[in-house]
């Protein structure tokens, strides 16, 4: 992995905990900019990503998601879990991984990301790739792409089980190469 890690320490075991598990799978929102510098949210299922040590998500690379990450390659995202009772909320640089990868890491984070995939999305996305007729859909389909996400800020908001007003928000921001956090107000950013 290189640079600074995705999260700070305390926050990243609760997330890849998060984001591997097959029984409550991640799906939150991604917020990209739009061609008219409009918000565009969507839902995706985010997942751990641990070639690069980090989280993101799979996209079709002629989706219009693809198309504005390219263009801004920034994003918003959160994804709520109510199993461990945590909110989380991001902001993050992205970078795009497809089929033109050449590093045989970024190749094998693409097997992986087409792996875990429901076999009917990906025969969704071999049946778009030039109107193929396959139904066999072991084999990755060149129109996967990844959007690899660089978070720079958390929001993290901590419920409470029986009451809101005991949940804790923390922001974490990374400031040259180290996370710093502060307690803020569950209802505002002001400092608590």
């Amino acid at each position: 992995m290189k640079g600074p890690p995705f999260a700070p320490p305390k926050l990243a075991s609760i997330i890849v905990e998060a984001l591997e598990d097959r029984v409550h799978p991640a799906y939150g929102q991604a917020a990209t900019v739009g061609s008219r510098g409009r918000p565009q949210a969507r839902t995706v299922h985010w997942r751990w990503l641990p070639e690069r040590g980090t989280l993101g998500f799979n996209a079709h690379v002629r989706s219009p998601k693809w198309r504005q990450l390219r263009r801004v390659p920034e994003l918003s995202g959160v994804y709520h879990d109510a199993t461990r009772l945590i909110q989380l909320r991001w902001e993050a640089s992205v970078e795009l991984v497809d089929f033109k990868a050449k590093a045989s890491g970024d190749r094998a984070m693409l097997d992986r990301a087409w792996a875990l995939m429901r076999p009917e999305v990906r025969l969704a996305y071999w049946r778009d790739w030039a109107a193929a007729k396959t139904r066999d859909v072991a084999p990755r389909c060149p129109n996967l792409g990844l959007a690899v996400c660089r978070p720079r800020v958390w929001d993290v908001f901590v419920l409470h089980p029986k009451d809101y007003n005991k949940g804790r928000r923390t922001i974490y921001e990374l400031k040259s190469g180290v996370w710093r956090s502060s307690k803020v107000s569950l209802l505002h950013s002001r400092p608590v």
